[in-house]
């Protein structure tokens, strides 16, 4: 018996130990396979629900208005009134959730102001006085048009995960701009959009901000989200809602499984990096946004781009004179095209000052800048925003202006609509400069008394020391010394070049003959411009005979 139950025990002994190798071969296995994809799922949400009970709109209908969009398929209409109140109430309960539908708003007839910029960077993140500086600019530039209201605070939504990644070592990042208590139109949101641009262009430099010198601020700033079809005023741009994801359609899908999208969200790709509440700004300075923080819907409501129809536009909307002009917005695509293109032709006044003037670049030298603003200014109180490109061509300073006031015409005393005014700096005995025009039309003006392609400004005349920042050329390593002697040095070359083409085409050489005389005298040559110089040591100065 006993020999018999030690058989038995040996036996299990010896399956619990086949058990265990199986279990073991089991987890082994199930290693092996990797953890479920988790999908962010954005169609079946409280917003999605009740969008689906609202008008869909089809997409080949151009007449019918459309309030919102979603990207993984749908176009709707909510009424205002109480549907548009259920509205933002399910969809901030959405947001307060974290599931949000990958939406799009459509902006009304008049709504809220809003700004959406667009750039590549080499930075990752956007650093907080890079965003200060933008705000601060384009808020100024708002308050402009309303001088009579105090300040409107502006709230700014930045992604939540930074830039994304674009390849060759940049960064695309973007910036959501809202202003609640500024109620616009579409004719207004353009000029406005304007004069954003030339306030941030204005700025010289931005390269420690941004990475680079001079960004395209016309790109940067969106046009598209306020634009209507040429052919009815239903459709109209519109905005990413804040904490909305974006969703793009899935371009790995077979009749297989789709590890990309999962067969999810209609086949749509969703790109989780949301706009959210970065801070709420007023006159250049962060204020409290502890309300917006802790009620999402009243976080949607000031980052809404509707309003109802019967609301009013914000009184007191006054254009500030020299402020740029807004395009029609009912233009045609491609009339469009066309006046973009001769906007970008006339805009570049660069290239209407002559081979000798555009060889040459731009001089951003802090102290040649310096003296040019301050001369703009003596000139005339509408130049003191406009930005001004300076160029030397070796003997005189040609100054054009884009930008705020850069319209602002001396012999007409207003605005032109599109032709801008440019400055001189020349030696005429003493250093002088004078404001000209580019408007090439016929008409006498009356307080110039002449047309304005020959009126020249009353000139002002440069101190010793103004003078010798801008003519002085002190040979050191100073960057503009360099390009003043560099632009002085081709100017005598090409006027050497002349010279002697004149000379051979008014010379007949002689044909010599075997009786000439070896030794009688050599005939006169033109006598040539040469430059004088002192000794060109360090601290000389180079003149001209």
């Amino acid at each position: 018996m006993l020999a018999l139950a030690h058989d038995v025990v040996a036996d299990d002994d010896d399956e619990n130990a086949r058990h265990d190798d199986h279990r073991s071969v089991v987890r082994l296995k199930c290693s092996d396979v990797e953890e479920p994809r988790q999908y962010t799922l954005v169609t079946n949400t409280h917003t999605t629900n009740f969008l689906s009970r609202c008008r869909r709109v089809d997409a080949k209908d151009k007449l019918t208005a459309i309030c919102y969009t979603l990207f993984t398929g749908g176009s709707y209409y909510v009424e205002d009134g109480h549907k548009a109140s259920i509205f933002y109430k399910m969809y901030a309960l959405d947001l307060r959730r974290g599931t949000v539908p990958a939406i799009n708003e459509i902006h009304s007839i008049k709504f809220p102001m809003y700004v959406d910029m667009d750039f590549k960077t080499t930075f990752r993140t956007i650093s907080s006085e890079c965003i200060v500086s933008i705000v601060s600019t384009v808020s100024e530039q708002l308050d402009r048009f309303f001088p009579r209201a105090p300040p409107f605070r502006c709230v700014v939504c930045t992604k939540t995960k930074g830039g994304t990644e674009c390849g060759d070592g940049m960064w695309k990042h973007g910036i959501h701009l809202h202003w609640p208590e500024v109620v616009v139109q579409v004719e207004q949101a353009f000029q406005l959009r304007l004069s954003m641009i030339v306030g941030l262009d204005r700025r010289t430099d931005w390269t420690s901000l941004m990475g680079t010198k001079r960004p395209e601020w016309s790109s940067i700033v969106d046009e598209g989200v306020y634009r209507r079809s040429s052919n009815a005023s239903a459709r109209s741009g519109g905005l990413r809602m804040v904490g909305a994801p974006k969703a793009k359609k899935c371009k790995a899908c077979t009749s297989d499984m789709c590890i990309d999208c999962g067969f999810h969200n209609n086949r749509h790709v969703v790109d989780t990096n949301v706009y959210a509440l970065y801070g709420v700004m007023c006159a250049s300075r962060l204020v409290d946004d502890s309300e917006l923080r802790h009620d999402t819907h009243a976080l949607v409501m000031a980052t809404t781009v509707r309003r109802n129809v019967g609301v009013d536009v914000t009184p007191g909307y006054t254009p500030y004179v020299g402020c740029p002009l807004a395009p029609s917005i009912f233009a045609s695509s491609s009339s469009s095209s066309t006046s973009s293109r001769k906007r970008k032709a006339v805009d570049d006044d660069v290239k209407r000052l002559g081979a000798r003037f555009v060889h040459n670049p731009e001089i951003d030298d802090a102290s040649v800048v310096q003296v040019v603003r301050s001369l703009l200014l003596r000139h005339s109180e509408h130049y003191e925003r406009s930005r001004p490109s300076i160029r030397f061509d070796g003997q005189a300073y040609r100054v054009t202006l884009s930008g705020d006031g850069a319209t602002f015409c001396l012999n007409k005393q207003a605005p032109h609509n599109s032709q801008r005014v440019y400055m001189e700096i020349v030696r005429a005995g003493a250093c002088i400069s004078r404001m000209r025009c580019w408007c090439r039309c016929p008409v006498v003006r009356s307080f110039g008394a002449q047309p304005c392609s020959k009126f020249k400004s009353a000139a002002i005349e440069l101190s010793h020391s103004e003078m010798t920042k801008l003519f002085v050329v002190d040979v050191s390593p100073s960057a503009h010394a360099k390009q003043q002697l560099e632009a002085q040095e081709s100017r005598v070359r090409e006027l050497m070049r002349k010279i002697e083409l004149r000379r051979a085409a008014t010379s007949t050489p002689a044909v010599p003959t075997s009786n000439s005389d070896p030794h009688a005298p050599a005939p006169a040559h033109v006598h040539t411009m040469t430059p004088a110089s002192s000794s060109t040591s360090s601290g000389s100065h180079i003149l001209w005979s």
